[in-house]
């Protein structure tokens, strides 16, 4: 009896312990929750408060040209972000603020970086599938009338002119 009542009482303490670290993942959550909803709710908040939060922790996994697995975090995605919105400011001087750029890249580490960085200087990023064809990229391009490609296709070097 006495060892069934310390396994039982075993059983007890996990659960609350399980229940409690719930409890702890939840109230953060609502607290997180709670300051993007003190704010504008825009995606520089968003932005912001992501960054804020993990700073510190891994953004983005993904292998190398070796193969080896490299780790790639918030803070360099957030410095790496706002080097390529001043970047994007200065080659548009803010010009034409109503087209797009669109974002045109395979999937790799800095797509973010750049996706936020458009978002940045003000633009909309017109997301386009990086395999879709050269003809198909350039009427997306005229029919939106893009002010700028960011893309790692050779092909569409001239798409803008």
């Amino acid at each position: 009896m006495l060892v069934k009542k310390i396994f039982s009482t075993s059983k007890i303490l996990e659960g609350e312990l399980t229940m409690y670290l719930e409890y702890d993942k939840i109230n953060a959550f609502l607290s997180e929750a709670s300051e993007l909803m003190n704010t504008s709710k825009t995606m520089e908040d968003i932005f912001f408060l992501t960054m804020k939060r993990n700073l510190r922790n891994v953004a983005v996994e993904y292998f190398n040209e070796k193969g080896k697995l490299k780790h790639y975090r918030y803070s360099k995605m957030r410095s790496n972000t706002y080097a390529i919105a001043s970047i994007l400011n200065n080659l548009l001087l803010q010009k034409e603020k109503h087209r797009p750029i669109v974002l045109k890249l395979a999937n790799n580490q800095h797509w973010g970086e750049i996706f936020w960085a458009i978002l940045m200087t003000g633009y909309k990023p017109l997301l386009i599938d990086a395999k879709t064809s050269y003809e198909g990229t350039q009427n997306l391009i005229n029919q939106s009338k893009a002010i700028a490609i960011v893309t790692d296709d050779m092909f569409h070097s001239d798409a803008l002119k």
